[in-house]
Formats: structure tokens, C-alpha cells, sequence
């Protein structure tokens, strides 16, 4: 108003800002935003004076501006950072020309201050408050599963004992039932066919019983496995010797392909194992006339072992569940063959024992192929390459 009512606005605003006594910083701009008259305050905060705010002003439609700015160091110990200042263009009322621009500021140390405190305050609650929760969500997840963690175990225990404990019953009604059977060429042809169902049913028992009891180990890692150093083509040729009389029989054409020794370390009753549910399943799912192929080989760092057969294939709904237990294609036909769905969880827990890996792959009627990945220790160029052996077909 001192400003619109002279025409010697800036001698006008001089004694307004002369005569403030209020905390607020203050200045005056003639019209162009060039020149300023500071009030008393502003001589401890020198940076307040801000010509280019003056000009953002004028050149504002609205006539305003507002920022916060570094009032500087006064020298004596007061340091104002934060000063909140708003600038107004002021006119005069009666032909709206433009008499100078007036500045008003307020040191906002304290606020800023404050406002920095109360977010420390949040980050560290928030952080204290996240790993009260974590603590707490873990402390709770181990109390509640705590009786899972035990059920799991009694289970475990309950299948290794109760397996432990069927093998030798098993064994003697098995031993009674072949003895009877010897004896069966005056007994009746149907009391011949009970005795030949009662030794097959039990010889199946005791495969079953003997899965269980090693899945159960494996679970508990209780299971007991050797550290030496492993031929993979030593251990395909021995498995093959064993499968030769069973894939004769069913006229299927079993051959091993292994160019060189392999060497892993582990286990080698438990790789052979491995390998014999390979062999296993390949010959029972391939028809006659069909064929299986053992190949061992070298990838980069790895030893590789593969079970190839040409047999009615897998489909991908359920190639993703061989593995799980119990998990059966054809159910009526693994039940024909002595299949309990326990074998591949078998060879997965053995692989997994050995920091391996196993992997089938399969098509519809092409076949399937399972393969036995490891860590290879090195080959010796000087031992004797292991031959590649076939089987011979069996024709009818």
C-alpha cells in the first residue's frame, strides 16, 4: 500500500521496512526487480535478498513466488538454512501499473529441524518395527510347525521300523510258500496256482518293503553312502550283465554305449541301483521287438548317464509328476509288471545323495529317455575303453 501511494515508492518502502519490528525478514524491490531495501533482520540473513526471485515474480501471471532459501551466515553464530519467503508484485490501485515488488520471509530452522527429527524417528520405528515383526512372524512359523516337524518324523521312524520289522516275516512266508510249491506236483492245479500268487504277492511285498525303508532313509538322511571314486561306465556295464536274461526274455535288444571310463564319486552299490530302476523301467514299458540303450558320456564338467528306450513314450501331463511317490501312468499295468510308483523316487532321492541331477524326457509312442547327471572327477586316456555289448534279440 506505502508502495502504491507514492510515486517515490522506493523512499516509501524504505521507512516501512525501517520501522518493522516484527521477526519476519523483509524486503523491497523497485518496478523492475533490480534494486532492494532490506529491513533491520535482514542484515543477519544476507542471502535473503534474491533479485531473481523479484523477477520471477514480476514475470509470474500471478504476480507471485515463494521458496525456500539459504539465508546465509551472519558471522556472529546464527546460521539461517531454511527461510521460508514469499514475494507479492504490488501495483497501483488506481491504473494497475507496477510499483515494485515486496518480499516477506520467516526463518523455518525449527520446523525443518523438527521435521527431519520426526522422519528419523519414522525410519527408525518403522525399521524397529519391521524386525519385531519378522522376528516375531519367524519365532510363531517355528512354534507352529514345530508339531508338523515331529509328525513328519514319527512317520518316518514308523515306515523305517515298520519296514525294518516286515522284511524278515516276508522272508519266511516267501521261503514256506517256494517250499510248498516244490512240493505241489500232487496237490490240485488250483491249490498250485494259490501257492505260485502266494510268492508272487509276497516277493512284491518285500520289493515294496525295501522302497519304503530307503526312501525312508533318504528322508531322514540316514541312509549310508560310500565316498569312492566311481566308473559310471563300469557300473552301466555291470547293470546291463544283469538285465541281459530279463531283456531276452522279453525280446527286447539291450545294448551299452560307453566309449571311455567316467569317474564320480560316490556310491557304487547305490549308483547301480540307480541305474537297475532305469534299465528297469525302460524294459517294462518298451514292447517286444523294442529296444534299451545304456550310454555314458562326458559333457564339459559333468559325467552323463542315459537310459534310452523306443517304448510307448510319457505324455506331458504326466511327465511332471515321475517322481512323486506312489505316482503311477498306467496303474493297472505297473500293478501287472510289480510296479509300486516308488522307483524313480528312489533314483531322485540317490541322484539328489550325490549332488546330481535326474532328468526324463519322453514322446508318445517315440520313447524315453532318463538321464543321470554328475560332477565328473576326470578320465584317464589310458585305461581301456569299455566295448559297447548288445544283447542278442530273442525271436519267437
Amino acid at each position: 500500500a506505502l508502495l502504491a501511494q507514492t510515486n517515490g515508492g522506493a523512499t516509501a518502502c524504505q521507512l516501512a521496512v525501517a520501522h518493522e519490528r516484527s521477526p519476519f525478514f523483509m524486503a523491497c524491490y523497485d518496478a523492475s526487480g533490480s534494486q532492494a531495501w532490506p529491513n533491520q533482520a535482514v542484515t543477519d540473513a544476507p542471502k535473503f535478498i534474491r533479485t531473481d526471485l523479484a523477477q520471477a515474480a514480476l514475470n509470474s501471471s500471478s504476480g507471485m513466488a515463494s521458496a525456500i532459501i539459504d539465508g546465509g551466515d551472519n558471522g556472529n553464530g546464527y546460521d539461517f538454512q531454511h527461510i521460508s519467503t514469499y514475494l507479492l508484485v504490488v501495483r497501483n490501485p488506481v491504473d494497475r501499473s507496477v510499483t515494485g515488488v515486496l518480499q516477506v520471509g520467516l526463518n523455518v530452522e525449527g520446523e525443518v529441524s523438527a521435521l527431519d527429527t520426526l522422519l528419523h524417528l519414522e525410519l527408525l520405528v518403522g525399521l524397529l518395527t519391521i524386525g519385531g515383526a519378522s522376528w516375531g512372524g519367524y519365532f510363531l512359523a517355528k512354534r507352529s510347525l514345530e508339531p508338523a516337524k515331529l509328525a513328519l518324523a514319527e512317520q518316518q521312524r514308523f515306515v523305517a521300523d515298520a519296514s525294518h520289522e516286515l522284511r524278515t516275516p516276508l522272508t519266511l512266508l516267501r521261503a514256506d510258500a517256494e517250499v510248498l510249491l516244490r512240493g505241489s506236483e500232487h496237490a490240485s492245479p488250483e491249490t498250485a496256482d494259490w501257492l505260485h500268487d502266494i510268492v508272487s504277492e509276497v516277493t512284491h511285498m518285500e520289493r515294496l518293503t525295501d522302497h519304503l525303508l530307503t526312501l525312508a532313509r533318504l528322508d531322514t538322511g540316514k541312509l549310508r553312502m560310500e565316498r569312492d571314486v566311481v566308473d559310471l561306465a563300469a557300473v552301466a556295464g555291470q547293470v546291463e550283465h544283469r538285465s541281459r536274461a530279463l531283456a531276452a526274455e522279453r525280446q527286447i535288444a539291450l545294448s551299452l554305449e560307453a566309449a571311455q571310463p567316467t569317474l564320480v564319486i560316490g556310491d557304487r552299490a547305490l549308483l547301480e541301483e540307480l541305474t537297475l530302476i532305469l534299465v528297469d523301467n525302460a524294459l517294462k514299458y518298451t514292447p517286444d521287438g523294442g529296444s534299451v540303450t545304456l550310454l555314458v558320456t562326458s559333457e564339459g564338467s559333468d559325467a552323463l548317464l542315459s537310459v534310452r528306450d523306443t517304448g510307448i513314450g510319457i505324455s506331458s501331463e504326466h511327465l511332471s509328476h515321475l517322481g512323486e511317490r506312489f505316482y503311477r501312468v498306467d496303474k493297472a499295468r505297473s500293478r501287472e509288471t510289480g510296479g509300486a510308483g516308488l522307483g524313480l523316487s528312489i533314483a531322485h532321492g540317490i541322484a539328489g545323495q550325490h549332488g546330481g541331477t535326474l532328468t526324463l524326457t519322453s514322446q508318445p509312442g517315440e520313447g524315453t529317455a532318463a538321464t543321470l547327471r554328475l560332477a565328473a572327477v576326470g578320465r584317464s586316456a589310458t585305461q581301456t575303453p569299455v566295448e559297447s555289448r548288445v544283447a542278442p534279440e530273442v525271436t519267437g
